[in-house]
């Protein structure tokens, strides 16, 4: 059902909820920062830290697969 939901709500309003979870993906970004001390005030480098584990598990959150489907295969 969540997929479907997605699908809908991507097909209304496709540069909104792509904008949205661009916006969660800074906010993990944020949350891996704080979680871990090597990357305390390096934002870039927290999101490529991100980058690199959507590669290496592009399944691990679903808006991975609406957001990044080039790269999440």
């Amino acid at each position: 059902m969540n997929r479907l939901r997605i699908n809908y709500f991507g097909w209304v309003n496709k540069g909104a909820l792509s904008e949205m979870f661009k916006r969660l993906d800074l906010r993990l970004a944020r949350w891996v920062m704080t979680k871990y001390k090597k990357f305390r005030g390096h934002k870039r480098r927290a999101r490529r830290w991100i980058r690199q584990y959507m590669l290496h598990s592009p399944s691990e959150l679903a808006h991975w697969r609406f957001v990044y489907p080039r790269m999440t295969g």
